[in-house]
């Protein structure tokens, strides 16, 4: 069939305002899988709090940048598998690589945001800003622990 090209199918309308929203910036190449880890946004009394479940990540291969009002948790996983039955032996390498954005409501305080990476879960504390800041935003690197 010639023509225009067809238009993307949203099944949700895109939402108008600020709203606490995840957008979905993934892809993983190998093995035919796609990886997008989940992740849970708390909103509580004196920050928020994102919790990112990462099987089989290293530390050193993720990176959360706070940057604005959008909180972003960039990872790489590489692995190596080797399987051999005697006569013949399989070896396979793939990169996973994903990208998450969290975009946030209300201002968090880069220099007390923490991340702790333990068990294969990634947990982010945000802090709310007590008084209003006037700085220009610039992008904050976490340092993950």
């Amino acid at each position: 069939m010639h023509g225009a090209p067809p238009t993307a199918w949203r099944p949700f309308p895109v939402p108008s305002g600020r709203r606490l929203s995840v957008r979905f910036d993934s892809g993983v190449r190998g093995e035919g899988n796609f990886y997008v880890p989940s992740m849970q946004v708390e909103c509580e009394e004196d920050g928020y709090v994102v919790t990112a479940r990462i099987p089989g990540a290293e530390r050193d291969e993720l990176h959360v940048i706070l940057e604005g009002d959008v909180l972003r948790v960039t990872g790489e996983r590489s692995r190596h598998r080797s399987r051999s039955n005697g006569r013949t032996r399989e070896d396979s390498r793939y990169i996973s690589r994903f990208t998450r954005e969290i975009g946030l409501t209300r201002e968090v305080e880069p220099e007390r945001v923490e991340a702790r990476f333990e068990n294969g879960v990634l947990t982010v504390r945000l802090p709310f800003v007590q008084s209003r800041r006037v700085e220009e935003d610039k992008p904050t690197y976490i340092e993950i622990h």
